[in-house]
């Protein structure tokens, strides 16, 4: 936009298309108002809420940082109980794939732990997935060499430390454990793309094949956290995949018809899902960097479109979804006494943001990380870890540093007098067949949407899934709870 404009002082300056409206004192018991907006076409309108004097004027800088060259660091985990963090590694150098630990209490690297390399493309041994297990003397990994690996730091740092190594048929994307209850989800191939499920205690051969849930790569896999599975209990799985379908099935039901519980068609490629706090919901980003939210059944209940959208200029603005994560009040990342779900976002710069969806329509700035002169990211970040015994904040990114940062800003974290950015924010419109096309705007008299800008209450999809006489599934499988 060219040069800034003022067309009022006073409560609220406009400049040009940007609204920043003054809101008083923000305090526990009270909150800014928050109210529906349109733009003069009648599209909806976003609100990003930044407590400017306290987040955006002094904003979080790394204490320390720790380089492994020629690699980016795509994902982070922490072993529970421990100050021992463990970062996954990937380089155009084969020998550099693997997994280093991280001691946080001296900020230091301790141990590399590689992937054995066969000497072909360094992508078929790069890591997938990366968890820790709930000993703290253990991670897991996926990879693109087909294996399933468990890792136990107190081995020797060579490609044989690792003491459980199962090998499925295909490379594996995402997985998920439970006691010794594996799922591994694959790369889609030829025949499309399979939920392989494995018993470690006897890990030479699988259990059964899910072949039929997904049609494309499985990106995620996860187990409902208020699940407890054993041989004979209900165990729901939770699956992704970049055919725009998201499912919840009986991991434990062996017959892939009668496993089948609720299907979500988002119409996009989803990258990342999990679930929330209690299991009650689900969340998903998509390779498009937008962003929506489910109920428990995937009926689809906010679709906060593309996240790069919210913006305030000359302040912060967002190029990617780095992650997202359902954070406690005991967290201290906010001064909030909520618990909440917060969505880390980047921009090409190195910068973070902490983002909490407080409504459909507005998105509050929790936290902004920026670099310095000698710290910080000089380019996208990757990775985003909360570690909560040292409450403190671990990144990694494309420029081979890890990074470590506070997790309470030094600044007061007394509310302090919020702003208001309105910004134009298109939702997305469906086309004739009912799949999501983004950055099309619906036009206000559309008989599809309600009043309130939202869509009405799809019809759930339940049950159990039938495959008709061509042998494919049902449409209700197929194609799901139709999004937003």
């Amino acid at each position: 936009m060219s040069e800034t404009t003022l067309l009022a002082t006073a409560s609220n300056i406009v400049y040009d298309d940007l609204t920043f409206s003054a809101s008083g004192n923000n305090n526990n018991n009270s909150s800014p108002q928050q109210e529906q907006q349109r733009a003069p076409d009648g599209s909806m309108m976003l609100t990003l809420n930044s407590q400017t004097s306290d987040v955006f004027s002094n904003p979080t800088f790394p204490s320390s940082r720790l380089s492994i060259p020629n690699t980016y660091i795509p994902s982070l985990a922490s072993l529970p109980g421990t100050s021992t963090v463990v970062a996954a590694t990937t380089s155009e150098n084969e020998h550099e794939n693997g997994v280093w630990t991280v001691d946080l209490t001296n900020a230091r690297l301790v141990q590399r732990y590689p992937c054995p390399a066969n000497g072909a493309d360094p992508a078929t041994n790069t890591i997938t997935a990366l968890k820790a297990g709930v000993d703290g003397r253990t991670f897991l990994t996926t990879s693109r060499d087909r294996a399933f690996r468990l890792w136990d730091v107190r081995a020797a740092p060579s490609s044989e430390s690792s003491f459980l190594q199962i090998t499925a048929p295909r490379p594996l994307l995402s997985f998920d454990i439970d006691g010794s209850f594996l799922a591994t989800g694959t790369e889609s191939n030829s025949s499309g793309a399979s939920i392989i499920f494995w018993d470690t205690r006897n890990p030479r051969t699988p259990l059964y094949q899910h072949e039929s849930t997904h049609s494309d790569d499985i990106t995620t896999l996860r187990f409902k956290p208020t699940s407890a599975p054993s041989s004979n209990e209900h165990a729901i799985l939770l699956s992704a995949s970049t055919d725009g379908l998201i499912c919840l099935s009986n991991a434990r039901e062996q017959d892939e018809d009668e496993a089948g519980l609720h299907v979500g068609n988002w119409g996009k490629s989803v990258s990342r899902c999990d679930w929330m706090q209690d299991g009650s919901g689900v969340w998903s980003a998509s390779d498009m960097e937008t962003f929506a939210t489910w109920d428990g059944e995937l009926n689809p209940t906010y679709d906060f479109g593309d996240l790069r959208t919210p913006s305030i200029q000359d302040t912060w603005e967002s190029n990617y979804i780095i992650d997202a994560s359902w954070y406690s009040a005991s967290s201290r990342l906010t001064a909030s006494s909520s618990d909440f779900l917060g969505i880390w976002m980047g921009n090409n710069n190195g910068d973070f943001a902490l983002f909490n969806p407080t409504s459909p329509h507005s998105m509050q700035v929790e936290r902004v990380f920026r670099s310095n002169q000698t710290l910080g990211h000089s380019g996208i970040v990757r990775s985003v870890l909360y570690h909560k015994e040292s409450r403190c904040i671990i990144t990694g990114g494309e420029d081979s540093l890890i990074h470590i940062w506070p997790s309470s800003s030094n600044n007061s974290t007394t509310p302090t007098p919020t702003a208001s950015a309105i910004i134009n924010k298109r939702l997305a419109s469906l086309d004739d067949e009912g799949d999501i096309m983004m950055g099309t705007p619906t036009p206000p008299t559309s008989p599809r949407r309600m009043d309130d800008g939202f869509l009405p209450p799809p019809t759930s999809t339940k049950g159990k899934k039938r495959k008709t006489d061509d042998g494919t599934l049902s449409g209700d499988k197929k194609r799901g709870k139709q999004g937003f």
